[in-house]
């Protein structure tokens, strides 16, 4: 239900956190922004990946400039916008409808000069999902693989958890876990968290447990 913002209100807002972060640490900084005007700045701050939860269906200019930067691209899935996403959460197959818009935001990208190592697709938890769409997606995340890009999960916090366990937004770190553990298992490689140790240590336990462990017939 969020409104757009200005490019001008969104450079206020962003523009000095980056420089003071890329001053301050030497870690890979991400920005979620799909306007190109906003983009173009924060890469000449020293940004490292652009996240856009449209895919380039905003723009295609997103994609030539991370490419001009030598910066990764992120691109999500997501139905509408932000203000009407929630108003159609149905899907004759949500899975395969996904899929193809990812695809084609991934050549997209790709015709606009980004290495395809460079770019990381996002089936876009509760962007224009229900929970039944959340459920699936976190199910069937093997099936984005051949996409052959790496996949990143977003469920921290996120209203589905609540509606599941019936916590409020903050007290939903076990909830968070148990939705990346799964995502793991199936194939994501990316997590988006707010509560970075306690989740980094569970997938940490998780993908030891996945990647040592060894099937045995009973």
């Amino acid at each position: 239900g969020s409104d757009r913002i200005s490019v001008q209100e969104e450079l206020d807002r962003i523009s000095s956190i980056v420089e003071k972060i890329k001053a301050k640490f030497d870690v890979c900084l991400s920005v979620d922004t799909y306007k190109p005007e906003v983009v173009e700045e924060v890469l000449k701050l020293g940004a490292d990946i652009i996240n856009d939860i449209t895919g380039l269906t905003y723009s295609e200019d997103i994609a030539k400039l991370a490419s001009e930067y030598d910066a990764g691209l992120c691109l999500m899935h997501m139905r509408e916008d932000p203000k009407t996403m929630q108003l159609n959460t149905k899907y004759d197959n949500i899975i395969s409808e996904i899929k193809n818009f990812l695809n084609v935001s991934i050549n997209k990208a790709t015709r606009s000069g980004m290495q395809k190592d460079s770019i990381i697709i996002d089936p876009g938890i509760g962007f224009g999902k229900d929970l039944n769409g959340n459920s699936a997606i976190l199910n069937n995340l093997s099936k984005f693989i051949d996409l052959g890009c790496p996949i990143l999960i977003g469920t921290s916090r996120k209203s589905f958890i609540g509606q599941i366990n019936g916590k409020e937004a903050n007290d939903r770190l076990s909830g968070t876990i148990a939705s990346n553990v799964i995502a793991l298992i199936n194939g994501a490689r990316i997590f988006r968290v707010h509560d970075v140790k306690e989740n980094k240590d569970a997938l940490l336990v998780a993908n030891e447990i996945v990647r040592s462990g060894e099937m045995i017939e009973a």
